[in-house]
């Protein structure tokens, strides 16, 4: 595999606004089709696919000269061909047959993010004839396209009522339902997408990633015996096939409760990440607080794209360089345009390389602004000290009651409370008696709303109810075997310390104090551990004996429905997609990618179909890992 899932989809779309038009036709068409403008019409949910992939400018070099939402009030513009981009849902098809009735454009193609079932297509015919406007729909089309591309490697099915669904008390067995196939007929848009069809594994017990698991095994498998053509030949018969692994949320709590330290995952916890725009509030010349938003691109970020997974101090280290160096150039053209002794062709270099110097200037600033942004929240609620007691309580550690107890006193908000509750409950086995006191304290006023206050008491009495999610939870071993632990011993006291200096001291242009920073927040978090998503991942990509490669189910699309039980000889995988029903997170997201990173260094084990059925050394290899932030 090992291709991007983003471009994959930002073709599909690409293709959808040329009309859907394919190869020689596309190059019959080009000058008609080229030119001609049109409008495109999606929904809120189509409107968050195409947010993170396209740019205004792209969409106006395929000819869309406006993108308005389905639900709005819209103009006539009768001269201009109208693509719908949308959920097949009763709503939305009501009203596209009154677009069709009012003749809004010279005509309409529509296409559904997913599938349209019969009965749903059948009544839009009949109303489209009732309403005498058939000769309006030009095209109809599915797309398989029910899922946000965030990174080349990062996906989302935008579902973020998932987790409530399946584990709310008052779910009716048709919401629960309804939520699993919708999942699961997501995950099948991501496969057709990339035109492959995994193995699947998931959790022998019952289940919600069971139930997923089962209903996408069976609708690869039937579109693979109907012959659909969603597959192409190389995709469906390639020999070195992914690995899907299904998990359930509640097989570990505790990753999406910890606080993170890498750059990315910390401004997501801190300021809140969507569609990779952050909103937050920074001081103007005035000292007032004004709102700011900012684009966070891999794709378009190279600094970004380079420190996003890298620990908080490390990203605030590699600011600082790159602002020395964009500084120095920035001085030497300064220099150069001065004096008289250069030769013109030295200056036009010079002017030359000013665009992109400006523009990475221009960049450097914007995270300025979000390092500062993401410090003031930090540094208020003593996020450091509540991920280093976190840690050594998902690690393993004896931590005393009174220590929780004097954190818990002190600052931070309702949520930084109740998670480190939350942590210390699902990993300690805590006593009843414990509890109450910690229950106690955040009993006392704080100044978060009562709104706020009212949704963490409520998750807090979830995770009560349910005994069975508390169980210890441990961080898996190093990437490297050779690699030592990170020490943690004076991590507490340093990050204090660096706490009571962060406020007031970002004026000087990122400089000065980053460098001290970096050091000091050093052991935030080791950066070489596995978390259990990537344990597991590692378990079954490298057939691992004792491990969730042997109890797992096998699910494989392309044979006959089975036991589900392990082949006795297989391949290692070597490209791995892994969700979470539920939600992911950021952490579990580039912990999985620098394990990746690590392996393609590693010389790897291929099989070599010998009599023992155990793999032998024959070249090297690297995997990639695909995860899921949220469902």
């Amino acid at each position: 595999m090992a291709v991007s899932l983003q471009d994959k989809q930002k073709e599909m779309l690409l293709h959808m606004l040329e009309f859907n038009v394919d190869g020689a036709t596309e190059a019959a068409n080009a000058d008609r089709w080229g030119e001609q403008w049109k409008v495109l019409v999606y929904d809120n949910f189509c409107r968050d696919i195409i947010s993170p992939i396209l740019k205004l400018h792209e969409l106006r070099k395929k000819g869309v000269t406006l993108h308005m939402l389905l639900d709005s009030d819209r103009e006539e513009i009768p001269d201009v061909p109208a693509i719908y981009f949308v959920q097949p849902t009763t709503a939305n098809l009501q009203r596209i047959i009154q677009d069709c009735t009012k003749e809004l454009y010279s005509s309409m193609h529509l296409n559904f993010v997913s599938p349209i079932p019969r009965d749903k297509l059948e009544a839009f015919a009949k109303g489209c004839v009732d309403a005498g406007c058939t000769a309006m729909i030009s095209k109809v089309f599915d797309q398989h396209a029910n899922f946000v591309s965030l990174e080349p490697q990062l996906f989302s099915l935008n579902q973020p009522s998932s987790y409530v669904a399946w584990n709310d008390a008052k779910s009716s067995d048709a919401t629960i339902d309804a939520t699993m196939s919708s999942i699961a007929q997501g995950l099948f848009s991501i496969l057709a997408t990339l035109g492959t069809v995994p193995v699947i594994r998931c959790p022998p017990t019952e289940g919600p990633s069971r139930l997923v698991a089962e209903r996408l095994t069976q609708t690869l498998r039937d579109h693979l015996t109907k012959r659909t053509g969603i597959f192409n030949d190389s995709g469906a018969s390639s020999f070195q096939r992914p690995v899907l692994i299904i998990l359930d949320r509640n097989e570990d709590l505790t990753s999406m409760l910890h606080h993170p330290s890498t750059y990315q995952a910390l401004v997501d916890d801190m300021l809140g990440i969507k569609l990779n725009r952050v909103a937050f509030k920074v001081p103007n010349d005035k000292g007032t607080l004004v709102d700011k938003s900012q684009d966070l691109d891999v794709k378009s970020d190279k600094f970004f794209e380079s420190t996003a997974g890298m620990l908080f101090p490390d990203a605030i280290a590699s600011h600082e360089e790159e602002l020395k160096v964009v500084l120095k150039k920035e001085k030497d053209i300064s220099a150069k345009a001065g004096s008289g002794g250069n030769s013109t062709k030295e200056l036009a270099a010079a002017v030359d390389t000013l665009p992109a110097l400006l523009e990475m200037k221009k960049t450097l600033e914007v995270h300025t602004n979000v390092f500062q942004a993401t410090m003031d929240a930090v540094t208020s609620r003593q996020v450091p000290e509540y991920s280093m007691l976190e840690q050594r309580l998902i690690e393993g550690f004896n931590v005393p009651p009174a220590e929780v107890v004097a954190l818990l006193s002190e600052k931070g908000s309702a949520e930084d409370k109740v998670r480190l509750l939350m942590i210390y409950y699902l990993t300690t086995g805590a006593s009843s008696g414990e509890i109450a006191d910690f229950e106690a304290i955040l009993r006392q006023p704080m100044t978060d709303s009562t709104a706020a206050l009212a949704v963490f008491d409520n998750a807090w009495k979830f995770i009560k109810q349910h005994t069975s999610l508390q169980k210890h939870a441990s961080v898996g071993s190093s990437f490297l075997a050779t690699d030592a632990p990170a020490s943690n011993a004076t991590a507490a006291s340093k990050l204090k310390g660096l706490a009571n200096n962060w406020a007031g001291t970002f004026a000087g242009q990122a400089q000065g104090w980053l460098t001290q920073a970096a050091e000091q927040f050093k052991n935030f978090l080791p950066e070489n551990k596995k978390l259990q998503l990537t344990r597991v991942a590692d378990a079954i990509s490298e057939l691992r004996a004792n491990t969730e490669d042997e109890s797992y189910l096998y699910l494989d699309p392309k044979i006959k429905p089975g036991s589900g039980q392990v082949p006795r000889q297989r391949t290692p995988f070597r490209d791995v997609i892994v969700f979470v029903i539920g939600g992911g997170n950021y952490n579990e997201y580039q912990n999985l990618q620098a394990y990746a990173k690590v392996r393609k260094r590693q010389r790897w084990i291929d099989h070599d179909n010998g009599s023992n059925g155990r793999p032998s050394r024959r070249r090297t290899r690297g995997k990639s890992c695909m995860g899921a932030r949220n469902s």
